[in-house]
């Protein structure tokens, strides 16, 4: 949940995740510097899916803060997918065994169902 210009301050996330009503996917996008992800554990090297904290938006009007589940790497070949970057935090002064990561959107799209809208 934690950006790098918010901190945990989730009334301010910048993340967006438009609604696509033509293909019922979501669209998200980290739209700014300040909108990268930033410290989650097992983010660097480790994560396949990750639970991302975004702006629903659709047509243009903002839902709030909501919960996505969204895939970052490939199950068979970790390779990161296509619209996500992700890098490591670098050495740390204390717990240096959690990857702990940073992470940027790009058009990444997402099935509908990955909406977690019981938390909604």
């Amino acid at each position: 949940m934690t950006e790098i210009g918010h901190g945990s301050d989730v009334s301010s996330l910048e993340t967006t995740a438009d609604f696509d009503i033509s293909t019922r996917e979501f669209v998200l996008n980290s739209p700014t510097p300040t909108s990268v992800k930033m410290w989650p554990g097992a983010l660097a090297k480790t994560s396949n899916i990750s639970l991302v904290y975004a702006r629903l938006r659709i047509n243009s009007e903002d839902y709030g803060i909501h919960a996505f589940i969204v895939p970052i790497r490939s199950k068979a070949s970790h390779k990161t997918l296509p619209g996500v970057t992700i890098g490591s935090m670098g050495k740390k002064n204390g717990i240096n065994y959690v990857d702990n990561g940073f992470m940027s959107l790009s058009d990444v799209r997402i099935p509908y169902d990955n909406l977690l809208d019981r938390l909604s």
